[in-house]
């Protein structure tokens, strides 16, 4: 259980908000993008909120999400929304909020992670994994990949281009198999074979990188259709970001999807 009325951390503040978010915000103002910003709470609350927009942005790290979050989601997709996510392991643990009142409605998040949960038999309140048979919801339902239970943190590792004839490379200059520099980490998705990846599903990027225990493995950057969807993980901050050769062309396909 945490409330959201204890006090941050500079730690937190700068690794999360400063390191993920921020970047994006400013290249949206930067080139003028009309946009507007919500957090989590508000997804869960407000279920028409990015309603007739062109795409819904995911920053950040969004890796507790609520059965609503998870339904609003699908929502926009099925209303032709587009959806990027630019965060690993988004919508992973399922969470439920404590309402103590008004004042207090939304600010504690309750998560067991496993069994203990007295509401475990009830799938849009047991706080476990979106893909735990409890919930019956795996992640590349929605986003396409996931995150791998094995995979944990790992060092920043160069993006190696893919099906670049895909729209999204247009104007980039890159050709299959180029790279950039090590801007890919700290947590990545891939592909699963669970039953429930889109059959559309097409690899952008790819980033090889060895596990602590010594075993090949990779992260990726996915895309597919039916509106677009859009998967990529958390990115270091680059000059990329704002303006050269780097990660500033999935915020423009992302705008641009239709």
């Amino acid at each position: 259980m945490r409330t959201f009325w204890r006090p941050y951390t500079d730690h937190v503040v700068y690794s999360h908000f400063m390191n993920l978010d921020v970047p994006l915000i400013s290249f949206l103002e930067k080139w003028g993008y009309p946009a507007e910003y919500a957090a989590d709470v508000d997804f869960h609350d407000e279920p028409d909120l990015g309603a007739g927009s062109r795409a819904v942005i995911f920053s950040g790290h969004g890796e507790y999400w609520s059965s609503a979050m998870r339904d609003h989601a699908h929502m926009l997709k099925a209303s032709g929304v587009g959806l990027a996510f630019f965060g690993a392991n988004d919508g992973y643990w399922q969470v439920r909020y404590a309402d103590s009142g008004t004042r207090n409605a939304m600010r504690t998040m309750i998560c067991y992670k496993n069994y203990q949960d007295p509401l475990i038999n009830d799938p849009r309140m047991a706080t476990v994994l979106f893909r735990d048979p409890h919930v019956g919801r795996p992640e590349n339902g929605l986003i396409g990949i996931m995150h791998p239970l094995t995979a944990g943190v790992r060092q920043f590792v160069p993006l190696i281009a893919r099906a670049t004839s895909e729209p999204v490379f247009a104007r980039t200059g890159l050709a299959s198999g180029d790279s950039t520099t090590a801007i890919g980490g700290w947590e990545g998705d891939r592909i699963l074979d669970n039953g429930a990846t889109p059959s559309d599903l097409v690899v952008l990027f790819e980033a090889p990188f060895v596990n602590r225990d010594g075993t090949p493995d990779v992260m990726q950057t996915t895309i597919y259709r039916g509106p677009w969807i859009l998967k990529t993980w958390p990115a270091k901050p680059t000059r990329g970001s704002n303006g050269s050769r780097g990660i500033c062309w999935l915020y423009y396909s992302v705008n641009r999807a239709e």
